[in-house]
């Protein structure tokens, strides 16, 4: 009676052996399938992700040269104002120094809305 009992219950075991690896083989499985499908997600998510960024540094690159092309007229401006306003203040020194070589009885400034004689 024990030898029978004995074997059954080793059957029982085998069974449950059995059971414990279907149900694990199964579990397998679906994690793999559920993992490919995230992967192929995820490589979806990346092309889009490269192709955003690419367009993205595009832009960006597009606009730090136009950045330079404005600083550059900037600077450019810049320069040629300081240019105009030193031949202004070279001007302006020669005006007075014309004004003060000048005898006093020539010297004569318009004033505003007096137009000027003709000599």
């Amino acid at each position: 009676m024990t030898i029978i009992v004995g074997i059954l219950a080793m059957f029982v075991a085998f069974a449950a052996l059995w059971l414990s690896g279907m149900a694990m083989k199964k579990a397998d499985d679906q994690f793999t399938e559920l993992a490919s499908a995230l992967r192929g997600e995820l490589s979806k998510l990346r092309g889009e992700m490269d192709v955003g960024l690419k367009s993205a540094t595009k832009r960006v690159q597009s606009l730090e040269r136009r950045i330079e092309e404005i600083q550059s007229v900037d600077l450019s401006t810049r320069e040629t104002l300081d240019a105009i306003r030193r031949e202004v203040i070279s001007l302006k020194e020669d005006l007075n120094a014309t004004q003060t070589a000048l005898p006093p009885q020539y010297r004569r400034r318009a004033k505003g809305g007096e137009a000027r004689t003709n000599n």
